[in-house]
């Protein structure tokens, strides 16, 4: 079953808090209303000022998510089946996003939403795997 778009926000937030140990925030990316703004903007695709904030957005939750997961990765470097799970999100998910899809915009608003709910749900359940939450 697929997550509903609220899910995922919320684990974008707890993944943010889980590895900077801290409340809605105590860190600037902890809260989900960040990945929300982004889930919106991809859903409103109608003129070029909102694929530009799509752009905007999209940039500033793949550089908090990889932040993080770099973050805990580093931590957690000897757990080898960990990092495999850090590093194929990194290289399935967040790498090469521009290569995927026809090319079109709303190409590259899903294809793009798509990688990044994967990343944020896989990430997700490696975190919870090594007791994080």
């Amino acid at each position: 079953m697929e997550n509903s778009m609220e899910e995922t926000a919320m684990k974008y937030e707890n993944i943010i808090r889980a590895v900077f140990q801290c409340g809605r925030g105590g860190h600037i990316a902890a809260d989900a209303d960040i990945y929300r703004y982004l889930e919106n903007r991809s859903l409103q695709r109608k003129d070029i000022k909102n694929v530009y904030e799509f752009g905007l957005a999209y940039g500033v939750v793949i550089a908090y998510i990889a932040t993080a997961l770099d973050k805990i990765r580093n931590e957690r470097k000897d757990n080898k089946e960990f990092c495999s799970k850090i590093d194929k999100c990194f290289k399935d998910h967040l790498s090469m996003i521009m290569e995927k899809g026809d090319g079109s915009i709303d190409s590259l608003f899903d294809e793009s939403m798509k990688n990044i709910d994967l990343c944020v749900n896989e990430a997700y359940a490696a975190l919870n795997e090594i007791g994080l939450y």
